[in-house]
């Protein structure tokens, strides 16, 4: 297995995303334990208030503008990352949106810019600092997916998609990689609350689906925490979640029917609305 990185005091951390959630949050986490963070976002003054954040706490960032959907902005980033920071230990691809959508009624454009924001946009940023981690010998790379790359969900089905090929690239790059010394770990979160919930585009069904019932959501806070924790222990999938989502998971590996029936209950007492 790639070598543990127990140590993370002057490590450069790029983090995707990073403005606001789960990336914001492990941004903090990292800098509490001395690591220096390279911020990834489209949201210019979300990624400022994040990285004043940090210096204020003592820590040192970088940030970088980068839409994750356009190539060039991509390399850009992996290229930017180097020359500013010298290097990059730890990779955390989190940048990621949803949609909430029958797949009918989905356009092909919104196809592209959920995979091309949660799949191809980390495969590409992945590419392009891989010859880097592999010439160091040492490197993690953190793919940040969902619950919904284990279970299919109905209604985000792009989401959906890319998540279960975040897992999957995670777990074949984790066994290729790990003779060169670099680590990947696939985090699954549950439902947590972060700015996506708000942001994600509703359509065909009721703007309640906005506020999850409180047993099935996690803070951002405790989400990260369990992140970091998992990354430190190179642990080869870290699922953030509360009781319920760790149980409906439990069920679909063991009683896969009763899984399906379980999340089609659900799916009928979501609100319907015109299109």
């Amino acid at each position: 297995m790639g070598k543990i990185i127990k140590d993370f005091k002057d490590k450069w951390v790029l983090i995707t995303g990073a403005a606001s959630g789960i990336g914001r949050a492990l941004a903090l986490e990292f800098t509490a334990a001395g690591s220096k963070i390279i911020i990834a976002d489209i949201d210019e003054v979300g990624m400022q208030r994040t990285a004043d954040e940090l210096k204020a706490k003592g820590g040192q960032a970088i940030c970088i503008r980068a839409d994750m959907t356009r190539p060039d902005e991509v390399e850009t980033l992996a290229r930017r990352a180097l020359e500013d920071a010298g290097q990059v230990d730890i990779l955390i691809n989190n940048a990621g949106i949803a949609s909430v959508c029958e797949a009918k009624d989905l356009s092909r454009e919104e196809w592209d810019r959920i995979l091309a924001t949660n799949l191809f946009g980390p495969i590409r940023l992945t590419h392009h600092l891989l010859s880097h981690m592999i010439s160091r010998g040492s490197g993690h790379i953190v793919n940040v997916a969902s619950m919904a790359g284990l279970i299919g969900i109905p209604g985000m089905v792009p989401y959906t998609v890319s998540k279960f090929g975040m897992v999957g690239f995670s777990e074949s790059l984790r066994t290729e990689l790990d003779c060169y010394g670099i680590r990947v770990t696939a985090v699954c979160p549950g439902v947590v609350k972060t700015p996506i919930i708000q942001t994600s585009a509703i359509k065909g069904f009721s703007e309640d689906l906005r506020n999850p019932p409180s047993p099935i959501t996690m803070s951002v806070e405790r989400a990260a925490r369990i992140i970091f924790r998992g990354i430190r222990r190179n642990q080869a999938r870290v699922i953030p979640a509360t009781i319920p989502g760790k149980l409906l998971y439990l069920i679909k590996r063991i009683a896969p029917g009763l899984a399906e029936s379980l999340i089609r209950k659900a799916y009928s007492t979501w609100e319907r609305t015109p299109v």
